[in-house]
């Protein structure tokens, strides 16, 4: 707490705090869920109690695929927070928000630590804190693990830092186990993080001389060693026959269009959902992609190659374990948001980017991205809004017909029928009333014998049609 408040850190923090719950606040204030992921955990909450769910989800398992959540960590936090998600969405929101601004808190110490102004450390952490890579991770909240495992893992890098440093012994050390441990158990993309040991790296070659350095490099890689030999299985399949299918099936041939959209995403300021990239023509992703190679040339003929391939290296690190899947997602970008932040905080604020072209066109892109991020919002309010009032429509119209065991339900032409994917996918329950089967079907099929077909309207209200 002393080393917060030192130097006017105390202000800093509340600085970023504030950012990053008033620049998100869209999502702080919607009514309603991302998708059927949450509202499956608070079904189970409400169908079986909180001890129930914690021995369902809160446990390990080699699982079919790698694809497979093992996430027993993270799946705890998701089972407190559907405690409130019933009665309190705003709770649940509030939290999302609150974790990413301590992740920004995070990376402001943690730039500080490895030696970058304030200016630019404070910068990188503002922008990250309204980053549209990470509104996705913020305003889902079945997305938390990627919050929670990059938290743990910039914990882990600064424990790292200050052992290999000497300014700490080995509780460090064991403290840079336990956080690498608790990152893997919140999302299996953690195995990634013995990755930003070339951080030291590029700062200083000569700390791959110093015994410090590997002990750390043990440290973390010792837990994730551990944690691939149990899940081997998964991991074989999912490249084997049985698990090469489907969305989260893996394939050498999925990562040319994860690279470029990956890299196109954050200037596609149109764009909501990462798997809509394929609606886009070549020109907007090329674009968006020389865009994002500009970046790069800059930070080459400012800083030189290290800095340049050192960029590129951190931002696609995370992003390795899901080039291989067939299915891209906005959220996988949470942590290649932070040093794009960096990148853009560097266009702005540092002595070697004074040279007005450089700061026009870092303007230019933190405009873009700030733009992005309001659509981004803009998109996550008004859909949980429309599942807020299909659900209650909804719970209405099944007490109003009887409480039948099945429900058909439709869109009017026009009506956003996704939503009612959204919410009925993989559920079994409406209100009170359990098992309800609940079946999503098009505008033209033939009705039900004997009950009303239940119909969205544009508004997203749901009727009753006899």
């Amino acid at each position: 707490m002393q080393e917060v408040l030192r130097g006017g850190r105390g202000a800093d923090v509340l600085l970023i705090l504030l950012l990053t719950i008033l620049g998100l606040f869209l999502l702080v204030a919607n009514p309603g869920y991302y998708s059927h992921d949450e509202l499956q955990k608070l079904d189970h909450v409400e169908l079986h109690g909180f001890l129930h769910y914690v021995s369902a989800y809160v446990v390990l398992a080699q699982g079919e695929g790698f694809g497979t959540p093992v996430r027993p960590l993270a799946f705890f936090v998701q089972g407190v927070l559907a405690l409130a998600m019933r009665d309190y969405p705003v709770i649940v929101h509030l939290v999302d928000v609150l974790s990413h601004g301590a992740v920004a808190i995070l990376i402001f110490f943690a730039m500080l630590r490895f030696g970058l102004s304030r200016a630019v450390a404070l910068t990188s952490a503002c922008i990250f804190a309204l980053n549209p890579m990470a509104v996705i991770a913020v305003g889902w909240p079945a997305a938390l693990m990627d919050r929670w495992y990059v938290m743990f893992g910039i914990g882990a890098l600064m424990f790292a830092e200050s052992y290999i440093r000497g300014r700490s012994g080995v509780m460090a050390l064991g403290l840079v186990f336990i956080l690498v441990l608790a990152a893997i158990l919140s999302k299996e993309t953690a195995i990634m993080l013995p990755g930003l040991m070339l951080l030291f790296v590029l700062i200083d070659g000569s700390v791959l001389r110093s015994r410090r350095f590997w002990m750390v490099g043990v440290a973390m890689l010792l837990p994730i060693i551990v944690y691939l030999l149990y899940r081997l299985p998964a991991i074989m399949a999912s490249f084997g026959s049985s698990g090469s299918s489907g969305a989260y099936g893996a394939s050498w041939a999925n990562i040319t269009d994860g690279l470029v959209v990956y890299l196109a995403y954050p200037f596609l300021f149109m764009l909501t959902e990462a798997v809509n990239w394929v609606f886009l023509s070549p020109v907007q992703l090329g674009a968006a992609v020389a865009i994002h190679l500009v970046i790069i040339a800059l930070l080459w003929r400012a800083q030189g190659w290290r800095l340049a391939v050192g960029y590129q290296f951190f931002y696609l690190l995370f992003l390795v374990p899901v080039f291989f899947i067939q299915i891209k997602a906005a959220h996988y970008l949470y942590a290649s948001s932070i040093f794009f932040s960096i990148a853009v905080a560097w266009l702005v604020v540092t002595p070697a980017s004074r040279f007005a072209p450089v700061r026009i066109f870092g303007g230019l892109v933190l405009a873009l991205t700030l733009v992005h991020t309001m659509v981004l919002q803009v998109f996550i309010y008004r859909l949980g809004s429309c599942m807020d009032t299909a659900m209650t429509s909804v719970e209405a119209v099944h007490m109003s017909i009887g409480r039948p065991p099945t429900l058909e339900m439709r869109a009017e032409p026009g009506a956003p029928a996704h939503v009612l994917h959204r919410f009925a996918t993989g559920r079994n329950k409406v209100g009170d009333s359990h098992p309800v089967k609940m079946t999503v079907v098009e505008w033209g099929a033939q009705q039900p014998l004997g009950q009303p077909a239940l119909v969205m309207d544009k508004q997203c209200r749901i009727y009753a049609r006899n």
